[in-house]
C-alpha cells in the first residue's frame, strides 16, 4: 500500500504512427469499426480449458480491430527491430497466433521496414 505510481503512455511512438495508419485505413473502409490498442488476450479470448486460458490471459495484441459490437476481427502486432531478441519470443508469438487462429480471429504482423501505404495496402484486402 506504499508504492508510488505514475501514469505511463499506452503505446510507444512505433504502436502510435501504426495505430494512426490503421485509424485512417479502418475509417475509410469500414467507418462503424475501430481500432484499439494493446487488448488482453483474457478480454477477448476464452477456453473452457482452464491451463489454456492461464496460457493466453495475459498476453495482449498491441491493435486490435473490432466491429460495430466491439467483436474482435483482426489483431496487429507491429515487430520492431527489438521483437526478436529474447529467446521466448517466437513460441509467445506461436501461442498467441494460434489462440487467435482458433478463435477465428485475424493476424498481421507489422515490421518497422514497412511504409504506412504498404501497411494501408495490406489492411484493405484484411477490411473487406
Amino acid at each position: 500500500m506504499e508504492a508510488n505510481f505514475k501514469a505511463r503512455p499506452l503505446l510507444n511512438q512505433s504502436e502510435k504512427r501504426l495505430l494512426a495508419v490503421v485509424d485512417r485505413a479502418v475509417a475509410d473502409a469500414r467507418p462503424d469499426w475501430r481500432a484499439m490498442g494493446q487488448v488482453s488476450l483474457g478480454e477477448i479470448l476464452a477456453s473452457e480449458d482452464k491451463e489454456a486460458f492461464w496460457a493466453i490471459n495475459a498476453k495482449r495484441v498491441d491493435l486490435l480491430i473490432v466491429d460495430q459490437e466491439f467483436r474482435p476481427i483482426h489483431a496487429i502486432e507491429f515487430q520492431g527491430s527489438g521483437h526478436h531478441l529474447s529467446t521466448e519470443t517466437a513460441a509467445r508469438d506461436a501461442i498467441k497466433k494460434e489462440a487467435l487462429r482458433r478463435a477465428g480471429i485475424g493476424y498481421l504482423e507489422v515490421t518497422s521496414n514497412q511504409t504506412p501505404a504498404q501497411i494501408r495496402t495490406l489492411l484493405q484486402g484484411l477490411l473487406r
